[in-house]
């Protein structure tokens, strides 16, 4: 993964997979940059919250080692940041983040809007909601949007007017 955009891709992968209906993403960028990611999907138990940050743990069938909870816990810790990651089986999970944005470990930006417009064509995704906060304060709410046809045209035009967001608060895309 090489840019910010391609870790946070794959925790939200990991909501779906847990059959989240909403995903809520948080971006707030100060002195650090901390990336909340809220989900309703199935949770976790203790022995699961306890094994994920292991790059050999998975519930993947498909794969015999995990990826995006091992690999965010390990640039969190070379950014001199944080992780924490609070789960109730059958209650969602909280994962919050913190970056030190200003290090040398820490990857590009990416294009953030691409994970939320390709979150959008998601047909059981019920509502995703995205805050970015920097001095400025936006909310992207889609869940009007989500009960309409999916097409092309809004999914470029959600990517476009995030990323729009993003360079407004002074994100390098």
């Amino acid at each position: 993964m090489t840019n910010l955009s391609d870790y946070i891709y794959d925790l939200c992968q990991n909501s779906i997979h847990a059959k989240a209906n909403t995903i809520i993403l948080t971006l707030s960028l100060s002195n650090v940059l901390t990336i909340i990611i809220q989900d309703d999907g199935i949770g976790m138990d203790q022995e699961a919250l306890d094994k994920v940050t292991n790059f050999n743990y998975t519930t993947n069938k498909n794969r015999s080692v995990g990826l995006g909870l091992s690999m965010i816990y390990d640039l969190v810790n070379q950014t001199e940041g944080s992780f924490e990651l609070k789960s109730k089986k059958d209650h969602g999970t909280t994962l919050r983040l913190t970056f030190n944005h200003q290090h040398i470990d820490f990857p590009k930006f990416g294009n953030f809007g691409s994970i939320i417009s390709d979150l959008y064509m998601y047909e059981d995704l019920t509502n995703i909601r995205l805050y970015i906060k920097n001095g400025q304060f936006y909310m992207f709410d889609l869940k009007q949007i989500l009960s309409k046809e999916k097409t092309v045209g809004i999914k470029k035009y959600i990517e476009e007017n995030i990323n729009q967001k993003l360079r407004n608060i002074g994100v390098d895309i």
